[in-house]
């Protein structure tokens, strides 16, 4: 009797052990697919920056192409300007 007493408290132990080990799978599975679903919104936050950046960069390079169109065409008004106002000078 003391025996079977014995096997079936070893059953028993054994069956919350099994138990425990299962929850905790089942936890880290859970863990796992949080860590993926993190991984992934991080993969898309870093293409949307990436995406941003370009944009950025095309941007600045129009504001620079812009600025250099303005400068060139202000240079050259001021140039004739200042060729004219010479140019009556000399002639008075």
């Amino acid at each position: 009797m003391a025996a079977i007493k014995d096997i079936m408290s070893t059953i028993s132990s054994m069956s919350d052990i099994t138990g425990a080990i299962a929850v905790a799978a089942a936890e880290q599975g859970n863990a796992t697919r949080e860590i993926s679903r993190n991984v992934l919104q991080a993969a898309v936050g870093a293409t949307q920056v990436s995406s941003g950046i370009v944009e950025v960069e095309a941007g600045a390079t129009e504001t620079g192409t812009a600025s250099a169109q303005m400068l060139s065409a202000d240079g050259q008004r001021l140039k004739l300007e200042v060729d004219t106002l010479l140019a009556r000078v000399r002639a008075a």
